[in-house]
């Protein structure tokens, strides 16, 4: 069964949390002027599990506005959670493959998890829920799986990535390199673009083309590709 990204249900308290006041409605809409530039990073914090010890939870909000969260169930296993992330005064809010979530934004390095209406959340001993800035960056605990449109001229590889409605250049390493193999093979015209099945990460890689740094999309591990599919 496909896992259902719903963070604020994911925790156990989540769906049944009673603190509904028109105290926590002000607060949770409080502008603090907060842009995307200053916002995009990565957040991480230990949160509460149903039935584990602990979920470890990372955020990472890339300056183009997409998003990847990533949940460590302590003792279990790691889900990833891709998407897009908007800003509205100091509410942050994912729309993302499995759901949306949403946060307000207290400051800098905290952002506090808000309930599906916009209110604060509480564990058992009436803390409210918060991921902290980590200025470290962004490293995935396994290869982070996606997918979307991947086309190829010559060396020169990109992928649509549907979730994120962004596009990046693929590294060259010997992963996609294969899928360039197998792509090849696949189409029936010249840089035709595929729906790719695909494992991998992103990383800072000087431009195929000029002198600057661009997000590159490093394949791990090629699964298919489904000839016809579109991004939905």
């Amino acid at each position: 069964m496909k896992h259902l990204f719903v963070l604020t249900c994911l925790l156990f308290f989540a769906c049944n949390n009673k603190k509904n006041n028109n105290n926590n409605n002000r607060t949770a809409n409080q502008p603090t002027g907060f842009g995307t530039k200053n916002v995009a990073g990565v957040f991480y914090d230990t949160l509460p599990c149903a039935d584990c010890p602990g979920m470890a939870a990372k955020l990472y909000l890339k300056p183009d506005n997409s998003f990847i969260m990533e949940l460590a169930y302590i003792g279990k296993n790691v889900v990833y959670d891709l998407g897009k992330w908007s800003l509205t005064d100091s509410i942050l809010k994912l729309t993302g493959t499995e759901g949306i979530s949403q946060f307000k934004i207290l400051n800098h390095a905290t952002i506090k998890l808000l309930d599906n209406e916009g209110r604060m959340i509480y564990d058992t001993t009436n803390r409210r829920l918060t991921l902290q800035r980590n200025n470290t960056p962004f490293q995935p605990l396994q290869p982070v799986p996606v997918e979307g449109i991947f086309s190829a001229d010559g060396n020169t590889m990109n992928i649509l990535i549907c979730a994120m409605g962004n596009n990046y250049p693929v590294a060259l390493a010997p992963s996609a390199m294969s899928m360039k193999a197998a792509y090849n093979k696949a189409i029936h015209k010249k840089s035709e673009p595929l729906y790719a099945k695909l494992k991998g990460h992103f990383e800072l890689r000087p431009s195929l083309n000029d002198t600057t740094t661009k997000d590159f999309f490093v394949v791990e591990h090629f699964m298919a590709f489904v000839p016809g599919q579109q991004c939905k």
